[in-house]
């Protein structure tokens, strides 16, 4: 016979939460490889560059992943706009040198002669990060002999360099700049009408690559605004982030200057930065700044300004084309931008703005990721409550009041997991200052089958501006 003892069982789960999808970043954009319109998830630089080889849509997915370490989220959009080399421009003597084939991305190219003679004699060098921002030297290639046959192409990129017959001159340079390939709204269209049927959920989508002009951003803003709206109607909630275009201040401001969505990112202005899948040429090439508000929101909590300093630099950034802090002109048009802080090294997010109109609760994606997290809550909670049964009250049909508190109860307590209990980037605990989530006990359930709710969110507040007092003092006080 056994002796007296006590049994302990801990109930798993006890709370009947719904944990959300996971919400991992949606890179769409061209790339080399890879079947087009699919969706793949991505756990690595190799795993980018194995499933689709090169192009602006891995870059970014490959800074990214540097981020959060993944997953990513990826999908090969049609690039019906094909990417372009400019004239070569030589400085020096000897032959001429061209290009053909479509480049897969931006490249600012430079061949220098290291060793001069004819085709299958002379040798060259190449660098695709030529740009010369900040004054950085180019990432060469080894030497190379000038092929017999005057052919050479460019790994990685699709550009065939051909090399005239005649006497290559020493130190002559061959420079030119590529342009990426890009896609149109309905290459965009075509994608979501097929991804959207996924079980898969995001909360960031992210459009790779640098359209033309900034009036063709606006126009690929305005489709991807559609596409968000949709997404929403659908219960899926997200915000989407796309570059202004390869284009001046003064035109972003007039080519936007209408647009407007409280879901949608435009970011402005290009990095060099550190590649995270080098080759041969390609070492701290220049990129849209698109990629570092994506890389730092995958990375941070829902609740976290992507412009807070104490997150630290933007890893690998080594030159910004647009400082805020320098030419304070996009952020109060709502472009998001890089900046620098006196004193400071390295460069940070000046905010992350959303196009949204003046009056707007979502200025900042903090705010729209908050919501989105707190939709896709009640959604999941209030499913669980549909066509059940509910008593009424005699004379007026109207929800029971402890029936309502059921409902209450439930939904408070998925919102308060989700929202006001976990820790935040500061250490307290709280995505959100306060929320509250009430019954409408004032319907006729009876007649209508309609039962109303509200749900109210006291968002965080954000210390951007501080004003100091200082000097010297007989006293200063206790």
């Amino acid at each position: 016979m056994p002796i007296p003892s006590l049994t302990l069982t801990i109930k798993d789960p006890g709370l009947g939460l719904v944990e959300l999808a996971a919400s991992t970043p949606l890179v769409i954009g061209v790339c080399s490889a890879g079947t087009v319109n699919a969706l793949v998830s991505i756990r690595s630089p190799t795993d980018a560059v194995t499933q689709f080889g090169q192009g602006p849509a891995v870059e970014d997915a490959c800074r990214i992943l540097s981020e959060t370490g993944g997953p990513v989220l990826m999908s090969r959009v049609n690039g019906s706009v094909v990417g372009t080399n400019s004239a070569v421009v030589q400085v020096g003597g000897g032959p001429v040198v061209t290009l053909a084939g479509a480049p897969f991305d931006s490249y600012d190219g430079k061949i220098e002669i290291v060793a001069g003679g004819a085709l299958g004699v002379g040798k060259f060098k190449y660098a695709l990060d030529a740009h010369g921002l900040a004054g950085l030297a180019p990432t060469f290639s080894a030497d190379t002999t000038i092929p017999t046959g005057g052919t050479f192409v460019i790994p990685n990129t699709n550009i065939t360099v051909t090399f005239a017959a005649g006497t290559y001159v020493l130190a002559t340079t061959y420079t030119w700049t590529s342009t990426e390939p890009y896609y149109s709204v309905v290459d965009l269209d075509t994608l979501f009408d097929i991804v959207r049927l996924l079980p898969n959920q995001w909360r960031l989508i992210h459009l790779a690559g640098k359209p033309p002009t900034a009036a063709s951003a606006a126009t690929m803003a305005a489709g991807l605004a559609t596409e968000l709206s949709t997404e929403q109607g659908l219960f899926r909630y997200a915000r989407g982030f796309i570059d202004a275009g390869r284009d001046t201040t003064t035109n972003a401001l007039t080519s936007f200057a209408a647009f407007s969505d409280l879901r949608t990112l435009v970011a402005y202005g290009d990095v060099a930065r550190v590649t995270l899948k080098p080759f041969a040429g390609w070492g701290t090439p220049r990129r849209s700044v698109l990629a570092e508000f994506s890389a730092r929101a995958a990375l941070s909590q829902i609740s976290t300004h992507l412009g807070r300093v104490a997150s630290g630099s933007l890893p690998g950034v080594l030159h910004i084309t647009h400082d805020e802090f320098q030419n304070q002109i996009l952020d109060a048009a709502r472009f998001s931008t890089l900046r620098t802080w006196p004193g400071r090294p390295g460069f940070y997010i000046t905010r992350a703005r959303l196009m949204s109109a003046l009056g707007s609760d979502f200025k900042y994606t903090h705010n729209g990721f908050v919501m989105d997290v707190a939709c896709e809550t009640v959604v999941n909670a209030l499913q669980e409550f549909a066509n059940k049964s509910f008593r009424t009250v005699p004379g007026t049909g109207t929800i029971d009041p402890l029936d309502a508190e059921d409902v209450k109860a439930a939904v408070l307590r998925q919102l308060r997991a989700q929202l006001t209990e976990p820790i935040n980037q500061e250490g307290k605990r709280g995505h959100v200052s306060s929320l509250n989530f009430t019954v409408d006990l004032n319907n006729n359930l009876l007649t209508t089958g309609q039962i109303n709710t509200e749900v109210a969110i006291q968002p965080l507040g954000y210390g951007e501006f501080f004003t100091v007092q200082i000097g010297f003092a007989l006293t200063t006080g206790a």
